[in-house]
């Protein structure tokens, strides 16, 4: 009876131990899915701005005059400092002394063709006389008409000659003027390329220095066929230099972002495309009175475009890749969708948004990371409490280091 007893107990036991076995197994393969995550959503700004197209250019100087030596000689003297601004002619005088080549050969040559005029002078007035003379012995029929005509072919010849004479002499002069070599505008000079001692204009006219008139500076830029024709459609009739009050004011960028502090205006466009780029040059001018602005810089400009009513979303929300930007919305039933959409500039951290966004669709501005298109999440509006609690989330960083 005692056996039967422990017999029995010893099932028990062994069925309540395959029972608890199997209800622990059942219970570890049991999954509980993840909570969607919880992302920040918000609707498209809309507001006033104004909308612009870029274009890349070079600075080039308003003049740019590369100063030479007219005339062969030795190098006297330097007049300038390099990288000063230098005078140009005015009305009240010359322009400032930059350069002087040893004069001495040419107040030479200059003495000589002087003296060779005075000897031309000479033989004319005695041409003069012999004709005179002439005349009034063929008066007293004491010569022949054939003298007088040789008389007058002498003294032509003869004042040929003076003027010969005077032509060296002021090629001469002119020589020697240019052993002086002054400024021929007002601006600013690039360093002296040859030093005193070294003969100059041997062959060719040899560069001394360059001076630029970097006031006002240009920009030149290339607008495409598709851009000139949007703005011939806008405007209605072919580009034309516009006046004062018609020129839109045009902001230059230069290559470290920041915006040139004045504005400028266009003032020129070529009259018809290149053949080779299929690009129209134009040209926008920029006050430079502080020399901030150097020429050969490479710029952007910011033309404005269009001014109205546009569709803002933040930066951080637009996306790209090979198909083109764009940013994922919250349809109604929490599920991620994306979207493709045309954007223009960045307006104060904001992208405007040109197609592709209603105003009511809930773009998600936080936790991009932690969606996809298809999936579903648990958004928050931005500013407001979440219709649902809040779900444990990771930041930006910690997504963007793989933390799961």
């Amino acid at each position: 009876m005692v056996l039967l007893k422990r017999s029995v107990t010893a099932r028990l036991i062994l069925a309540t131990g395959v029972a608890c076995f199997l209800a622990s197994c059942k219970e570890s393969t049991s999954f509980e899915p993840p909570p969607p995550p919880a992302v920040t959503v918000a609707t498209p700004l809309v507001q006033e701005v104004t909308t612009y197209k870029e274009f890349t250019g070079q600075l080039a100087a308003d003049e740019s005059v590369d100063v030479r030596a007219r005339v062969q000689g030795f190098l006297r003297t330097v007049e300038f400092e390099d990288g000063f601004v230098v005078a140009g002619p005015s009305e009240s005088g010359e322009g400032q002394v930059l350069f002087t080549i040893e004069p001495e050969p040419f107040e030479a040559r200059l003495s000589a063709a002087e003296a060779e005029l005075a000897q031309a002078v000479a033989s004319r007035d005695l041409a003069s006389v012999r004709r005179d003379r002439t005349k009034q012995a063929l008066e007293q029929a004491a010569a022949s008409e054939i003298e007088v005509i040789e008389r007058e072919a002498e003294v032509a010849v003869a004042e040929a000659a003076v003027l010969a004479a005077q032509a060296q002499v002021d090629a001469a002069e002119i020589e020697l003027e240019y052993t002086t070599i002054r400024a021929p505008i007002s601006g600013r000079a690039s360093r002296s390329m040859v030093d005193p001692g070294n003969l100059v204009g041997g062959g060719e006219p040899t560069l001394l220095t360059t001076i630029v008139q970097d006031d006002p500076i240009y920009a030149y830029i290339e607008i495409s066929e598709r851009d000139l024709l949007e703005f011939v459609e806008d405007a209605g009739h072919r580009p034309e230099r516009p006046t004062d009050e018609e020129a839109k004011p045009v902001t230059l960028v230069t290559a470290d972002g920041v915006e040139y502090s004045q504005t400028g205006r266009f003032d020129f466009a070529e009259t018809g495309l290149d053949a080779t780029t299929g690009t129209l040059t134009a040209r926008a001018a920029f006050p430079n009175a502080d020399g901030s602005l150097f020429p050969g810089m490479f710029v952007r400009l910011l033309v404005p475009d269009i001014t109205g009513e546009q569709m803002l979303v933040p930066e951080v929300a637009v996306q790209r890749d090979l198909a083109g930007s764009y940013v994922l919305v919250v349809n109604a039933s929490n599920t991620v969708e994306r979207r493709s959409i045309e954007t223009a500039q960045v307006v104060d951290g904001n992208r405007i948004v040109l197609d592709g966004l209603a105003e009511a669709d809930r773009v998600i501005v936080n936790g991009v990371q932690r969606a996809f298109p298809g999936a579903t999440v648990n958004p928050q509006m931005a500013g407001s409490a979440a219709a649902s609690p809040p779900q444990p989330q990771a930041s930006d960083s910690e997504d963007e280091e793989g933390t799961p």
